[in-house]
């Protein structure tokens, strides 16, 4: 398969990618069974007209075509006292990528969007957003040649994370958005990007690339996160040396020309679209409002009271250790790459080098693109209580399972050469017996931690349903 991390026991791999699905499915029905009281159903709780929003435009487009009305999100419908396109409000913040997918789905089950559906669709992009995240991290961890079934353990961590906390609990039914919609695109962009680093066939790399940036292209048509992801993995790609920077300028021009070429065919469009619809100057003034450098109103930006406010979300949506969690995170980051230049520099290689390199440009892809996107739209992020919903994925995968794995790798010729004590059995399968006490450890608190704040749901619907008919 061309594979640098060895596919040769195929079967394995198989056999854990078929139990990873059956353990999301398995917890996902759960999940389905407690949120179904809310289910087709809107209330006037907690963000829930932005579902409202979706099925107005996609309704739209699904009556009149899309190509007709520009691809514009309208916030009227067609009728005397709006005759034209300009006059039915278009809403312009946002490219109009969440609709297609909506619009898609109607067009594939024949009648016009409804509340159902559009739950529905949220439902399952839940779902896979959970099972890519684990298959994901499971041929992360083999391409470290962590045995399989330390890297099967490792990748259920992130399933039970996922599915069960609170925010995108919530999030992932009753509302749907942009910041709902880019999350999967998210874990597709971060899945392909690791596993292109593994290719070592050409044509299979070629093909990875194409998929790789029809995914760019439309993440950058759904959510302005898109920029930040882009950003960082161009970053890690010229680090890596994929992109050369030298004094030779053309291989790098050409370099980045070619990783930007997708992401800024979709502006071009979005501006495109912006233009016919003269909206241009209303959208860049949104955009100054949600980055907090507007001057025509009162922005909350990042002051003392802000930041509670920021912090709260997290606290509601994923516990109180959540923030600490993923400071811990970021200055463990910080640390292990600083540590790892020293002693690179100095030339005292006692460590995994290739595994630490790989660990840190993952926690990289996962968490500071969300840092950013907040830093950045300021206003935005402290004022919408869910635009934390994004930082699930770090959360579900950088404190407790790379964060352990990064530190094992960094001091596993120093510290836990020590503790290299295994049964017979784990020897016998060529089981790490370190990193299965590691997994007990870490399962043990993400397990507990899930337990205790899984109940924390019920604060995010609404108790009585005031239905909003659409």
């Amino acid at each position: 398969m061309g594979i640098k991390y060895g596919m040769g026991d195929s079967a394995k791999a198989v056999l854990c990618v078929i139990l990873l699905f059956s353990i999301t499915f398995v917890v996902f029905e759960h999940t389905v069974e407690i949120r179904e009281p809310w289910f087709g159903e809107l209330s006037n709780n907690n963000h829930q007209w932005l579902t409202g929003s979706i099925l107005k435009y996609s309704k739209n487009w699904y009556l009149e075509g899309p190509l007709n009305l520009k691809f514009a999100m309208l916030e009227n419908p067609r009728s005397i006292e709006f005759p034209t396109i300009s006059s039915r409000d278009p809403y312009t913040s946002y490219p109009p990528g969440t609709v297609f997918s909506i619009y898609f789905a109607s067009e594939i089950v024949g009648h016009e969007p409804t509340t159902a559906l559009v739950m529905d669709y949220d439902l399952l992009n839940h779902f896979l957003i959970a099972f890519f995240l684990s298959i994901m991290i499971f041929f992360f961890l083999r391409q470290l040649k962590i045995d399989y079934l330390n890297s099967f353990f490792f990748s259920i961590i992130p399933i039970f994370m996922e599915l069960l906390l609170p925010a995108p609990l919530y999030w992932h039914q009753n509302v749907f958005f942009a910041d709902q919609a880019v999350i999967l695109l998210f874990v597709l962009y971060t899945f392909l990007e690791i596993s292109r680093d593994n290719i070592n066939n050409r044509y299979l790399f070629k093909f990875l690339n194409i998929i790789q940036n029809v995914v760019l292209f439309y993440g950058f048509l759904t959510d302005w996160l898109f920029v930040f992801i882009a950003l960082t993995v161009y970053i890690k790609r010229i680090i890596d040396g994929e992109i050369v920077l030298s004094k030779k300028i053309y291989p790098f021009i050409k370099g980045s020309l070619f990783y930007w070429f997708a992401p800024l065919l979709a502006l071009f469009l979005f501006a495109i679209q912006l233009y016919i619809l003269g909206t241009i100057g209303h959208t860049l003034s949104e955009a100054l409002i949600r980055t907090g450098m507007s001057q025509n109103i009162t922005v909350v930006g990042y002051s003392q009271n802000g930041l509670n406010m920021f912090m709260g979300y997290f606290d509601m949506g994923y516990g109180p250790i959540a923030v600490s969690a993923l400071l811990v995170s970021i200055y463990t980051f910080i640390l292990i790459s600083i540590l790892a230049y020293y002693r690179s520099y100095k030339q005292k290689i006692n460590y995994n080098v290739e595994n630490v390199k790989k660990i840190l440009y993952l926690i990289g892809i996962l968490l500071f693109p969300c840092i950013l996107q907040v830093l950045v739209f300021s206003n935005h992020s402290i004022l919408h209580d869910f635009s934390v919903l994004k930082f699930s994925l770090s959360f579900a995968t950088v404190p407790l399972v790379f964060l352990p794995l990064l530190v094992f790798f960094m001091f596993e010729n120093s510290f836990f050469k020590n503790f290299s004590y295994e049964l017979s059995i784990f020897k016998r399968f060529n089981i790490d017996f370190r990193l299965f006490i590691i997994f007990l450890i870490v399962f043990a608190a993400s397990s507990s931690y899930v337990a205790y704040e899984n109940p924390n749901y019920k604060n995010f619907f609404p108790q009585s349903i005031v239905i909003l008919r659409l």
